[in-house]
């Protein structure tokens, strides 16, 4: 059957034994913060707009102490140019541990490369690990602020990074369409799956979206409580949903959920 406005779930899933209410609101509110930077940094990052990618932290004990410092601007990983946190750590994670590797950072204005023996991740002794905390922070000559109160978690990473674009470029990205959606995203652009969909789909539609934009996922349970009309187009990343908007407005097709 269609899916209604409301449900039922354990208590313990939306307030776990263990944490108390204000702590559950807390990580909410937390995570919706992270949202918030991750959806502006995967926009610049699609709009070509400078990010500055650099050492927050450097443990103590870690491969890089001594080698790396807090505030070098990172540039590049074993030769291969890295922009965001993720592309450092995949980058860092494809060498083996034991193994010298070549940083380029640029520490007070001048370009230099050094070099870390990476050490082995915690979690996965085959892959490589330098030990640091990298951190993205926007460069550009304007602040991005989201004008949304009481609301928690990060569901709606995807929608801020496509507002946040669609602000930053000429036209409408959904071509007037009525469009909804969800998904987490992080500061490479890749779209994660959510709770709670079923729901999401019919508020959408009763607030006359047409179209909804659905982490890949979480496809087979949307086309489980499509309200009728409604087209489920399946995103996997930020330029995949961009892509998308963009045929759907010139008339043309885009990938479905079914």
């Amino acid at each position: 059957g269609r899916a209604s406005r409301y449900g039922i779930a354990p208590r313990e899933q939306i307030y776990p034994p263990t944490a108390t209410r204000e702590q559950v609101k807390e990580a909410d509110a937390a995570q919706f913060e992270q949202s918030e930077r991750s959806a502006e940094l995967a926009a610049l990052h699609h709009l070509d707009l400078p990010v500055v990618l650099r050492v927050a932290r450097v443990g103590e004990s870690g491969p890089s102490a001594g080698v790396l410092r807090e505030g070098d601007r990172l540039v590049s990983v074993a030769g291969e140019p890295v922009t965001t946190a993720g592309s450092v750590q995949r980058a860092v994670a494809a060498v083996a541990p034991d193994t010298p590797v070549d940083i380029g950072i640029v520490r007070d204005g001048v370009e230099q490369t050094v070099a870390v023996t990476v050490g082995a991740r915690p979690d996965d002794p085959e892959k490589g690990f330098l030990g640091i905390s990298p951190e993205e922070v926007p460069d550009v000559p304007f602040d991005v602020t989201f004008n949304l109160a009481d609301v928690g978690g990060p569901s709606a990473g995807l929608i801020f990074s496509l507002a946040v674009v669609d602000k930053l470029s000429p036209g409408e990205l959904s071509g007037g369409a009525v469009v909804a959606g969800t998904g987490t995203i992080d500061s490479d652009g890749a779209v994660g799956p959510i709770g709670g969909i079923t729901h999401k789909l019919v508020a959408a539609s009763e607030d006359g979206a047409t179209v909804f934009l659905v982490p890949a996922d979480n496809c087979a349970e949307a086309r489980s409580a499509a309200p009728d009309g409604m087209r489920l187009v399946e995103v996997e990343t930020l330029e995949g949903a961009i892509g998308a908007l963009g045929s759907l407005a010139g008339g043309g097709d885009a990938p479905s959920c079914g």
